[in-house]
């Protein structure tokens, strides 16, 4: 059985890159949320489910890319 994944980015005016590798396994959409600083510094999440679906998924970070870095920074535990 194969898995069927993206990957999304979205970089901030700082030059900070918020990244999700999303995935769908066994019917249910789950993604690594990651975070990489101008200077090398990353943090990165264990996998977590994800409400919705991967088009779902792909417009937001596409059309709004100021809240999918919120996003991600909260799925990563800040502010």
């Amino acid at each position: 059985m194969a898995n069927l994944g993206i990957t999304l980015s979205a970089t901030s005016k700082r030059g900070c890159t918020r990244k999700v590798e999303a995935e769908i396994v066994a019917g249910q959409l789950v993604g690594t949320f990651k975070r990489v600083e101008p200077f090398g510094d990353e943090m990165t999440s264990k996998r977590l489910p994800i409400r919705g679906d991967l088009n779902k998924l792909t417009n937001f970070a596409t059309r709004q890319p100021g809240l999918f870095i919120k996003w991600v920074d909260l799925k990563l535990g800040l502010k």
